[in-house]
């Protein structure tokens, strides 16, 4: 009888290391990034556009290595998505300790030196890299 109870317990705590060890399950869809447009009435050089996202997301224990903000700089802007004309790309990783505090980051038109650019996220991970789809925005309306 002593025997099924220290197999038994020596199942369970075999099991609790083995869930111990695992890491969330961290997906594109998990991670949302909004964009806020500044109002109609700022001026034409002051215009900007926030990326917003979930700061928590961000300081989760994932198996994710980095996680980058890309923005390229569009010159083309005719073309969207496209275009062929563009700047060098500016990466910002999120899972850098000084940007885990933040949970925005603010482009500006002057800052830019661009009338639109795309933006998207990778994720670098074991698996290797995961991107989300490519988003367009336009400082001109």
């Amino acid at each position: 009888m002593k025997k099924n109870y220290i197999k038994l317990f020596v199942l369970l705590v075999l099991c609790n290391f083995s869930f111990a060890q695992t890491k969330p399950k961290f997906t594109l869809d998990s991670f949302k990034i909004n964009l806020i447009e500044s109002s109609p009435s700022t001026s034409y050089s002051e215009t900007y556009a926030n990326l917003k996202w979930d700061s928590n997301l961000v300081n989760k224990n994932t198996s994710l290595n980095k996680i980058y903000l890309e923005i390229v700089p569009i010159m083309d802007c005719w073309n969207n998505l496209d275009a062929k004309d563009l700047k060098k790309t500016i990466f910002i990783d999120l899972k850098n300790e000084s940007a885990k505090q933040l949970s925005n980051y603010m482009i500006t038109h002057k800052g830019l030196v661009s009338k639109c650019f795309k933006w998207r996220i990778r994720f670098v991970g074991k698996q290797g890299n995961q991107m989300t789809s490519w988003n367009y925005h336009l400082f001109i309306k």
